[in-house]
């Protein structure tokens, strides 16, 4: 099954969507909160080593993510995004990253993230 979901759509996804759960990833890295990202997203060990240092060196932080692409499953999704980041106020330090996000849903009929990869 393929399902094209406009950007619209991204804003007010729940969390009963794929999309809703890219949607809690952005807030919960805007919120610099560990413990939410981590129930949205799979981290192993070194990735959540890796947000808790970031969030700890940044401070104040910009994030943008933009939904690229269409989902794909009934209980998988594969999502394609760009996402940029930068210490605030200061600009943007690189480029958008251009990610994909594997993206499952849970028995209760939550998503979760359960990896993100660079695309190329």
């Amino acid at each position: 099954m393929r399902i094209a979901t406009p950007l619209g759509d991204y804003q007010s996804a729940s969390l009963s969507t794929p999309i809703g759960a890219l949607r809690e990833f952005r807030e919960a890295f805007e919120a610099q909160d560990v413990e939410r990202l981590a129930s949205v997203w799979l981290m192993n060990p070194e990735e959540r080593s890796a947000v808790e240092s970031l969030f700890l060196r940044e401070g104040n932080t910009s994030f943008r993510l933009e939904l690229r692409g269409d989902l794909e499953g009934d209980d998988r999704a594969t999502i394609d995004f760009d996402q940029s980041f930068a210490a605030a106020p200061a600009p943007p330090q690189r480029g958008l990253d251009r990610l994909r996000a594997q993206v499952s849903s849970t028995e209760d009929g939550r998503w979760i993230i359960v990896q993100i990869t660079s695309r190329h």
